[in-house]
């Protein structure tokens, strides 16, 4: 006997019928005299059928008939044979089961697309796999068949798994393996019982629940799917009244076949719900959710069908079960109730009972479960905190309204197992609000973001009851954390997101003395006043270190732009308390820092730290390589002034003084020198007419040279070399480094340099005060190595017409054979030059006329050898070869190549 579509079921008969019955009307004011309906298909087999099995997915039916597993239509009305499924001679039992996806990558036979449908057929000593491919049954190829020591007497299929009834013992087999099973496992799981061969072995799988039932005496034993013990998940062994015969699964129940009466047990939690009398029952099936029906054998040698209504005053037993305290049980029932009695009336039902059972489990400090149901059925954020004394105000609490009373106090154990459950709850919720504010969000800047109706919020009262709820679960987070684990304080209020009401978060971290983390709701909420003065106070405690202040500099730097006048108020703290740490503020490397007016820190720091004036500038300009002028120019004056300071700590500075060489004065002085001249000559963006007005006179040539050199007045460059610091060296480099042939200036730098060492010019070209300075005298030996080594870079007839005659003709010879040979080298490559240009005009000129001498006839029959045209007058391009293209032809593949 098997269930059938819409209530019906079918029954095999020793002579071969098929009968199929319904009961039409389940009025209870019908009595026993309920409508049916009732037919009959006698040709459906000549043999006794002895199983039979439909498949509403391939609309198939499987029957066992004559030893031999059958495969029928169950689309026509007389279920025509359809196939045997082969190698199924002398089968005593069969089972099917639907597979899993993950079956059939490991070696099913169906395509991908197919409904995957697994069969196992019991012959004598061993069951057989098969699998559905299309409308008929192959092997399996994953595992063909299992060996048994003896005779198989019920076998059923668990997905991935089998279990399997040999004589008195059950077996567990594992059908598809894995990295750690190979398949074909197969483990003994125990024996039948005492009662030996008289009683019924068998198996009761409840998909549902991914367990299966098997019989023990009078013991009915749980097991999950996996063949472990699921005692586990609070399934305990069913003890009947004597032992079954056999046991259906109808969702909340399990319906025992004994020899006198039909027992009905709940399975989670284990309860007998009824007893009824009917004696024989050979057979028990379940037509749908609360429907069965059975078959008994009368003293007439006939079988009488019984139909058992589960549904029938379910909703008079979810209350008196409710009454009872029975929450489990009546969530269970009222879960399975029909649908046909208002699916609006059902949920709400089922919500209502669920609720009590929650509040019912915390009552008996089950509290994970309880706030797992509370999660599910989406109870309200402040009924659920409202279950602990000290999470909500009393005014909000005393609001609320429960089942029953609340625990006053719990064990310090107890309570915090009921706080872990309570935060797990909640951040839950808190992913859930969090999600929806964001989609909402980010709908409003792209309409075109898909937000689907259960995340869509409608309007902004629910947007802002949203928010309100958000703040509400993060402040009770964060109460929740303080109480049993201040770790996660820290990482609560570095969420985004987080919304913990300010006011009364701040208190609480305060009474815990959690000052790292209240900073840290500071700066997370922008308050950047309050964070500082938070920094302050810790520093104005005893033995604080470092760490304080530096995190106060770090916090500054962060601020950016637009708080520059609190990073102005605090840094003066931090000036006075660690002054070493001022110039960090505004000197970081990071983004924040750099967006801050630059002269507005530089006013600042020329107001209260004139010292850190040149640091800063030296940041500014070297580090970020700013080029604003202003910026220059002040560093400029700084090192300048510097540089002053220390001549003035060294000597007075009056005309005619005597300073000593470069070996002989200070380090400090030579160290603020070197920096000075580094920074005139790598720097291009200082004003020089400025810097130079501020140099001292009689002092700092090499600074002012380096000034003259910007301004490209290379005679007083060359005048405070020659004439003032008698350096010819700095001199020749100078001309070496500023030479440029096609500058009508830089050009005569050599030759200006050989007429100073001749002739020198009067101080007075360097200014009036320099003037008094006495005059240098000739150095007519430098002028002849300059003459020397740099004749190619002067004009040499003006140089030697600067000579005086008293020159030795003997110091002359040797910088006038250079010239004269830089002279003829220059004169023999000019004519080579002239020579390889005329060489290479007449090739040209010859390879011209040849080529205008060469004729090429264009005539009618002249085609492109490309395109297959006639070249006409287009413009062509004729080859060595002598073939001939279009223009246009040519171009184009050129470019395609």
């Amino acid at each position: 006997m098997t269930k059938f579509a819409d209530g019906y079921v079918l029954a095999g008969t020793k002579s071969g019928f098929l009968l199929r019955y319904r009961v039409r009307s389940i009025d209870d004011s019908l009595g026993f005299d309920a409508q049916h309906d009732f037919q009959v298909c006698k040709t459906f087999s000549k043999k006794p059928v002895t199983q039979l099995k439909i498949l509403p997915e391939s609309s198939l039916l499987l029957s066992l008939t004559d030893g031999v597993v059958e495969v029928h239509d169950l689309n026509q009305a007389k279920f025509p044979l359809l196939s045997v499924v082969p190698k199924s001679k002398n089968a005593s039992c069969f089972s099917t089961c639907e597979w899993d996806t993950q079956l059939e990558e490991r070696g099913g036979a169906a395509s991908s697309g197919d409904s995957y449908i697994l069969l196992a057929v019991a012959i004598r000593r061993k069951c057989q796999l098969y699998s559905l491919s299309g409308k008929d049954f192959v092997i399996f190829s994953a595992l063909n068949e299992v060996n048994f020591s003896d005779t198989v007497r019920s076998v059923a299929l668990l997905g991935n798994y089998m279990v399997a009834a040999v004589r008195d013992e059950y077996f567990h087999v594992t059908l598809v393996g894995d990295t750690n099973t190979d398949p074909g496992l197969m483990r003994s799981l125990f024996t039948v019982g005492s009662y030996g061969k008289g009683g019924e072995s068998f198996i009761t799988v409840m998909q549902d629940r991914r367990i299966f039932a098997c019989r023990r005496d009078d013991l009915t034993h749980f097991f999950c799917f996996n063949g472990e013990l699921a005692v586990h998940d609070g399934y305990e062994n069913i003890r009947w009244s004597d032992v079954p015969t056999a046991v259906e699964y109808d969702n909340v129940y399990l319906i025992g076949l004994l020899p006198k009466v039909i027992e009905v047990r709940s399975v989670k939690p284990s309860f007998l719900i009824q007893s009824v009398e009917l004696q024989k029952v050979k057979l028990i099936t379940r037509s749908s959710c609360g429907f069965l029906y059975c078959a008994c054998s009368t003293a007439s040698n006939q079988t009488d069908l019984f139909f058992l209504d589960a549904n029938a005053g379910a909703i008079e037993n979810v209350q008196r079960l409710v009454k009872e305290k029975q929450y489990e049980l009546a969530v269970q029932i009222a879960e399975t109730i029909a649908s046909g009695q208002g699916s609006g009336d059902r949920r709400k039902r089922v919500r209502d009972v669920k609720f009590l059972y929650a509040f019912h489990l915390f009552s008996k400090r089950r509290f994970q479960e309880a706030f797992d149901i509370y999660c599910e059925i989406k109870a309200d954020v402040l009924y659920v905190i409202g279950l602990f004394p000290d999470l909500l105000p009393n005014e909000i609490r005393r609001t609320i309204s429960y089942p029953g009373p609340l625990p006053t106090e719990l064990p310090k154990h107890d309570m915090q197992r009921a706080l872990i459950a309570l935060t797990s709850f909640l951040s839950e919720i808190r992913t859930n609000i969090a999600r929806r504010l964001d989609l909402h969000k980010k709908s409003k800047i792209l309409p075109s973001i898909g937000v689907g109706e259960s995340l869509k919020l409608s309007s902004e009262e629910e947007v802002a009851q949203m928010r309100n709820s958000l703040e509400i679960v993060d402040t009770t987070l964060l109460k929740c954390y303080l109480k049993y684990n201040d770790i996660l304080v820290s990482s609560l209020l570095r969420l985004p997101d987080n919304s913990c009401n300010i006011a009364e978060s701040e208190a609480m971290l305060k009474e815990h003395g959690k000052y790292s983390e209240l900073f840290l709701l500071y700066e997370r909420k922008s308050m950047h006043d309050k964070a500082l003065q938070l920094l302050r106070e810790q520093a104005d405690e005893a033995d604080v270190g470092c760490e304080i202040f530096d995190r106060a500099v770090s916090y500054l730097q962060d601020l950016g732009a637009n708080h520059f006048d609190l990073i102005c108020e605090y840094a003066k703290w931090i000036l006075q308390e660690k002054p070493e740490l001022l110039l960090k503020i505004f000197t970081e490397d990071c983004e924040p820092v750099k967006e801050l007016n630059k002269f507005k820190v530089l006013e600042f720091i020329q107001e209260h730290c004139p010292e850190n004036v040149t640091p800063y500038l030296e940041y500014v300009v070297y580090q970020w390589n700013d080029e604003n002028e202003r910026f220059h120019d002040i560093l400029g004056e700084k090192y300048i002034k510097e540089v002053k300071d220390l001549y003035m700590s060294y000597g007075p500075d009056q005309p005619g003084t005597q300073f000593p060489a470069s070996a002989e004065k200070p380090f400090a002085l030579l160290v603020a020198e070197k920096k000075l001249l580094s920074f005139l000559e790598t720097s291009i963006y200082y004003n020089p007419e400025i810097l130079l007005v501020q140099l001292p006179h009689f002092v700092m040539h090499e600074a002012r040279a380096a000034i003259f050199g910007r301004l490209k007045r290379h005679d007083q460059v060359l005048a405070i070399y020659v004439n003032i610091l008698r350096d010819c060296q700095s001199a020749r480099n100078y001309c070496c480094l500023n030479y440029e042939e096609d500058d009508p200036s830089a050009s005569q730098l050599f030759l200006r340099l050989f007429q100073f060492y001749i002739n020198p010019p009067s101080n007075s070209i360097l200014g009036v005060s320099y003037a008094t300075l006495p005059s240098p005298s000739r150095m007519v030996n430098q002028a002849l190595e300059v003459l020397f080594e740099f004749s190619n870079r002067m004009d040499t007839s003006k140089a030697l017409a600067e000579l005086s005659s008293n020159v030795a003709l003997a110091d002359l010879s040797i910088p006038l054979q250079k010239v004269i040979l830089d002279t003829l080298d220059t004169t023999w490559e000019a004519g080579l030059k002239r020579n390889v240009t005329e060489m290479l005009h007449a090739q040209v000129q010859a390879s011209r006329m040849q080529w205008q001498g060469e004729r090429i006839v264009i005539n009618h029959e002249s085609q492109c050898a490309n395109c297959q045209k006639k070249i006409d007058n287009s413009a062509f391009v004729r080859f060595a070869d002598g073939t001939l293209v279009h223009y246009y032809c040519f171009k184009k593949e050129s470019t395609s190549s």
